[in-house]
């Protein structure tokens, strides 16, 4: 027996796919976390507008570093930065008496120059070693300073 009817093929209403495609993104884009890479927590000195006063030699400690990773510190070539934390450290706090090292703590500059080529190892390796000494001076000055208000 044959069916006398039309065979017709039940359709797909396509409208609410726009509706759901939306819905979806919008979740994703509520849902979804984007991390925001911080990089390094530097602080650079604001920009002088007015002439910088040149350095004397005698007040700049050079710390280099090439792109194979070596280090020259002060015109000598070095394979690692061994005792760059005290160097800066007596370097800073001369206060005059050694005709080769600084004036006093105010004039004396730390220039850390980079190759291109160098490893970011190598580089964050001699950021890290200069920033300490600072921070050790900076202790050792707070220790001197509470020392001096306690015994007054």
């Amino acid at each position: 027996m044959r069916y006398s009817g039309s065979l017709t093929r039940p359709e797909l209403s396509a409208g609410s796919l726009a509706d759901i495609a939306f819905l979806m993104l919008t979740f994703f884009m509520i849902t979804t976390q984007i991390t925001n890479e911080k990089g390094l927590a530097i602080v650079l000195p604001q920009p002088i507008h007015a002439p910088v006063a040149p350095i004397h030699k005698r007040n700049l400690f050079t710390v280099q570093i090439n792109s194979a990773d070596k280090f020259m510190v002060n015109g000598e070539v070095r394979s690692s930065l061994e005792g760059l934390r005290e160097e800066i450290k007596t370097f800073v706090l001369n206060h005059g008496q050694d005709v080769t090292l600084s004036d006093n703590p105010e004039k004396a500059v730390v220039s850390f120059k980079a190759d291109r080529g160098a490893t970011h190892r190598a580089y964050i390796y001699t950021l890290d070693e200069i920033q300490a000494a600072y921070y050790e001076l900076y202790a050792e000055a707070g220790r001197y300073i509470r020392r001096s208000i306690s015994q007054s």
